[in-house]
């Protein structure tokens, strides 16, 4: 009798011939209201049954296309690092579609360069929020659009009669890394409403707190109703990879110190890689973080972030961790461009989390 180790080997290798994907420019309708250009990859040829996995990318503060210069449009190109994430999914047979946060102006390529904030379209920057500028108020505002375009990529791709939605997954570098954090982790909806309602102080944040995000907020549109349901019809990611990320999420989630609230007390408010419901397996969420890089500084075992995800799982009893952070020494921010072993890593979770039978069936 076969082995099915070397059975499932056989698929796998079956599963991920390189194969043509025709990619197409799409508008994407946000759930902020608006819509977004955004970029589709899909295989070439018949849909095998059940569909096809499909991944969501997510951009960073140098944006998704090539910058041209100020002044000038974006693109068509993509960026060399996700043109080296589109081309690897293409080649496994997996459903890319990457929303342009940023494309909701043609000349705003990227926020890290203040050149390109003459072009800042709203919702990150609203008439009456002063001066454009890369400040903490432009940090909430633009964490909150980014989950709502993320939001509504992955419903988007849950409706394509060609996708499998019991496999899917979200990859994002940077601050594409950090929506990754807040798109996977449990009560996403419950946050973005709450975040969103600036008449309303949310459970576990200060006086202070409130009052900087209504500052911010306070030219934000208004929302579509729902988004709270709207968040809870999505899928729930097979897996995640924040690479790089921001952890601190502009208390997008509540920065609760577990050393002081009890996680029993206040379980959605808590950071925790969201759970398994409505026939969906947990998502498993993987943090690639650079060791010379201090942006994912909330992720290390001493930041907010990892020891409320840590609190979490020690209280519910989860086993094994869904929270998955790893360091690499010696690399910094660019750590997708600069250590291969990021994409292969990418590379190994598609093979196990959506060809691989066995660990689909939950053994190894």
């Amino acid at each position: 009798m076969k082995s099915p180790h070397l059975l499932a080997a056989c698929l796998i290798l079956l599963s991920t011939q390189l194969t043509a994907a025709t990619r197409t420019d799409i508008s994407l309708q946000s759930l902020a209201g608006d819509a977004i250009p955004a970029r589709l990859s899909v295989p070439d040829g018949p849909v095998p049954a059940g569909g096809h996995p499909a991944c969501l990318l997510l951009h960073g503060s140098g944006g998704l296309l090539r910058e041209n210069g100020p002044g000038l449009t974006c693109g068509p190109a993509l960026e060399s690092n996700y043109e080296a994430v589109f081309t690897l999914l293409e080649s496994l047979n997996v459903i890319v579609l990457a929303p342009d946060s940023f494309g909701r102006h043609p000349l705003f390529c990227e926020d890290n360069d203040e050149d390109y904030f003459g072009w800042v379209p709203p919702p990150l920057h609203n008439p009456g929020d002063g001066v454009p500028a890369r400040d903490n108020a432009y940090d909430t505002r633009r964490t909150l659009t980014r989950v709502l375009d993320a939001g509504a990529g992955l419903a988007y791709l849950q409706a394509l009669p060609q996708v499998d939605p019991l496999r899917t997954c979200a990859l994002g570098t940077s601050n594409g890394g950090t929506i990754v954090l807040g798109l996977a982790a449990i009560a996403t909806g419950r946050h973005a409403s709450q975040y969103a309602d600036i008449s309303q102080q949310r459970p576990l944040e200060s006086a202070s707190q409130f009052q900087e995000r209504q500052q911010a907020l306070a030219n934000y549109p208004t929302l579509p109703p729902g988004i709270e349901a709207s968040f809870n019809a999505l899928p729930v990611l097979t897996f995640a990879q924040a690479i790089s990320p921001g952890c601190f999420l502009r208390r997008f989630i509540p920065t609760a110190d577990p050393d002081v609230v009890n996680v029993l007390d206040w379980p959605l408010d808590f950071f925790h890689p969201e759970h398994a419901r409505d026939g969906y397996l947990a998502t498993e969420l993987h943090v690639e973080i650079g060791g010379d890089d201090d942006v994912p500084d909330h992720c290390r075992p001493d930041g907010i972030r990892h020891r409320q995800a840590v609190a979490h799982e020690q209280a519910f009893g989860i086993d094994p961790p869904m929270w998955r952070p790893v360091e690499y020494p010696g690399f910094g921010h660019d750590l997708l461009g600069d250590n291969p072993v990021i994409l292969e890593h990418t590379r190994q979770l598609v093979l196990r989390h959506f060809f691989d039978p066995i660990f689909a069936d939950g053994a190894e």
